[in-house]
């Protein structure tokens, strides 16, 4: 399954693409996605760069230290250089510039979650 967090731009692409049921993705902040027992497995983590509580950075670091294989894509409104060397370096498999268009995310996570 596939955990997006940072709801206000991925709610309006699940909601637009009824991306929910065909991806079987659940909109969840960080904290929920790395509890124990909490999502199940997740295959795709999909976060922002730039969130409160925990950025797109430290949720990279999370996935990798609970499950390594776990496929990141990050997104970002910045164009920060550094923190797309640091994501790329961490092991994020895409990086992703705002604004974006849905069609080019739903093709992302496709691409990413093909056998």
């Amino acid at each position: 399954s596939v955990a997006m967090i940072d709801g206000r731009d991925f709610r309006a692409a699940t909601k637009r693409f009824n991306v929910k049921r065909e991806l079987k993705v659940a909109l969840k902040p960080a904290r929920e996605v790395f509890e124990p027992g909490g999502e199940g497995r997740i295959d795709l983590v999909v976060t922002d760069v730039d969130m409160p509580r925990m950025n797109g950075i430290e949720v990279l670091r999370e996935a990798r230290r609970i499950a390594p294989g776990m496929r990141v894509i990050m997104t970002t409104a910045y164009g920060d250089v550094g923190s797309y060397l640091e994501a790329m370096d961490l092991g994020a498999c895409e990086y992703l510039n705002k604004p974006f268009e849905t069609k080019e995310l739903l093709a992302m996570i496709r691409s990413v979650t093909a056998p």
